[in-house]
């Protein structure tokens, strides 16, 4: 293939995959995005939600349950830089929100906002989340830069706001300087607005839960969780904040910050007045198609239906439906816990689609946590919690409530879950498979008895196995450097097929 041949392949490539692939990313985050394209679904009324219920609040609810989107919905509506934008303004008038005239007119660009995103990854030591989390509070700084020149902020405040924003000086924020930082934003618009603030918080647990299963120091782990606190708890307690809301995964109580413990918290799976807010019912369901709903369901603790937003707009626009939780760490960890029989009998019982009785924990602490942590690490000899293993699967979204009658309701958190939908089915038998299989789909050891119990599962997984992604890239990447070297080396060029850094090889000068 000639030079030209091999640019065409790549700009190709990157345009059909790489490169729609962050778009759509980028895209379903963004609210006027989303509320413009087909399948849109109204859940404007999170806005009275969150006016009505308090200062506040936390929602958990599993990854792509349009957590990302109603955050921006929010920011767009609450925002008081959204009162000159008509785009903004044209979309919220086709919603339902601007059917209560009252609430529209009296909160609608009226709120300075401050928007952090603590989404993070790579997550190893305490210095590493130090890094982390400085990035995030500075994308937060950034989105008011007419701050750095406000007459109504003192010249120590306008520095301050200086050093976060530009990467000179948020770098070398220290510790208590971090813990202040999104309370100082609130206390300087202010100041400039002369508003009280609303506050938006995405992912606020994923340095957390990055650190659960990465950080190796119980002692770096306390303090990730103390300093995640600490910064969360000050801002939130802010007397200048109206309105605080934060979202994520899971709800780790931590008892080295107690302040946060206070914040009204609602799991989407267990409050019936949050679960239309973040998922599709069976009547939205209705006005956008018809299929199997069994498939994306999942049933809460309320015997009420709901369905994975994600999941259902991909397969109305790709007529396909793949796990989407393959990237996620937790399941390979979680999957290490399978070398204890109770961990192992109750994941066989799952994939045997059986409904488990089990006493939920309804508030997980740190020190569950740790010990947790201690169980998979091989630290602390004693047998796994059953129950918070499935608590945190069902977190996760990993589990459903199963609920016969009303006489199976329980106001106590005792009571039977399973997978929720072929899905997750899918998704939990790879991973059950891959323990025992390794390259090239070998046994691992030589128990019989292991093999004979994944056999069945062995022969499915080779039938579906998923697209391998890191040989594509390599095989990308080998292609990329090819190209590279016959257009700006003159010498033969051979690659690596492991090493970074490719070799040139010179013509010997005696040969020329």
């Amino acid at each position: 293939m000639c030079k030209s041949g091999y640019f065409k392949l790549i700009c190709l490539l990157f345009l059909l995959i790489i490169y729609p692939t962050k778009l759509n990313a980028y895209r379903e985050r963004d609210y006027l995005w989303v509320a413009n394209s087909d399948g849109y679904v109204d859940k404007s009324l999170l806005i009275e939600f969150t006016i009505r219920t308090g200062r506040q609040i936390i929602i958990t609810a599993p990854r792509r349950f349009m957590k990302s989107t109603n955050l921006d919905m929010l920011c767009k509506f609450f925002s008081v830089e959204s009162l000159h934008d008509v785009e903004v303004f044209q979309t919220f008038r086709q919603t339902l929100i601007y059917k209560n005239k009252a609430v529209f007119d009296e909160h609608f660009a009226k709120y300075p906002v401050v928007y952090v995103d603590f989404k993070c990854g790579g997550v190893n030591t305490f210095k590493d989340a130090l890094s982390q989390i400085r990035t995030c509070i500075n994308e937060a700084y950034r989105l008011h830069p007419y701050l750095e020149k406000s007459s109504y902020l003192l010249g120590e405040e306008r520095d301050l706001f200086v050093r976060w924003r530009y990467v000179f000086g948020y770098t070398e924020m220290l510790v208590w300087e971090i813990q202040a930082s999104l309370s100082q934003l609130v206390d300087m618009l202010e100041k400039h607005h002369n508003h009280k603030v609303v506050v938006l918080v995405d992912q606020y647990d994923c340095l957390n839960n990055e650190a659960l299963y990465r950080v190796e120091s119980d002692e770096d782990f306390k303090k990730i969780l103390s300093l995640t606190s600490a910064v969360l708890s000050n801002v939130v307690n802010n007397h200048n904040v109206k309105f605080a809301l934060m979202v994520g995964t899971s709800y780790i109580s931590s008892s080295f910050d107690s302040p946060l413990n206070v914040v009204r918290r609602y799991n989407f799976m267990d409050e019936r007045s949050v679960q239309s807010l973040f998922s599709f019912t069976s009547n939205e369901l209705k006005t956008v198609f018809s299929t199997d709903h069994l498939y994306f369901g999942y049933m809460c603790r309320n015997k009420r239906i709901i369905f994975n937003p994600y999941s259902v707009l991909r397969y109305m626009r790709m007529r396909k439906s793949e796990s989407f939780w393959t990237d996620m760490s937790f399941t390979t960890q979680f999957m290490s816990l399978l070398k204890f029989p109770v961990i192992e009998k109750c994941v066989e019982d799952l994939l045997s689609l059986k409904a488990i009785q089990s006493d939920l924990i309804k508030m997980i602490t740190a020190e569950d946590v740790l010990h947790l942590r201690g169980v998979m690490r091989g630290t602390i000899n004693s047998e796994p919690s059953v129950d918070l293993f499935l608590t945190l699967l069902m977190d996760y979204g990993f589990l459903s409530y199963c609920v016969q009658d009303q006489s199976e309701y329980r106001k106590d958190f005792k009571m039977k879950v399973k997978l929720p939908n072929r899905e997750i089915e899918k998704e939990l038998m790879y991973h059950y498979v891959d323990f025992y299989v390794r390259d090239g789909m070998n046994i691992k050891g030589v128990d019989e008895m292991n093999y004979l119990k994944v056999k069945p599962l062995i022969d499915n997984y080779k039938k579906n196995k998923p697209f391998e992604i890191r040989k594509f890239v390599t095989n990308l990447w080998n292609l990329v450097k090819r190209w590279f070297a016959s257009v700006f080396f003159t010498t033969n060029f051979r690659v690596q097929p492991y090493g970074p850094n490719p070799e040139i090889e010179r013509p010997d000068p005696e040969s020329v």
